[in-house]
């Protein structure tokens, strides 16, 4: 399975950023928030997403955590205090 990874900022779309900010108003359990991180923002369905061995699946979250967290206002502090970044 080949998955898009965003690089920056710009890979990822206006309608992604809602969908990942209302799931994030369902649950703060950090297994669901990685899980909606990579789904949403690679664009991969949960039965994928859970197909990815769990070290790539983790770098893969992180990496997403690292693109959201200097944007300005940004609606996921608490999800970056989650994950300690």
């Amino acid at each position: 399975m080949k998955i898009k990874i965003p690089t920056s900022l710009s890979d990822i779309r206006l309608e992604q950023f809602v969908l990942f900010n209302k799931l994030m108003k369902e649950s703060q359990d950090e297994n669901f928030i990685q899980l909606a991180m990579v789904t949403v923002f690679c664009d991969i369905s949960v039965e994928d997403a859970k197909n990815i061995i769990a070290n790539d699946f983790t770098e893969i979250a992180a990496e997403m955590l690292r693109l959201v967290k200097n944007i300005e206002g940004n609606p996921f502090e608490h999800t970056i205090a989650a994950f300690e970044l």
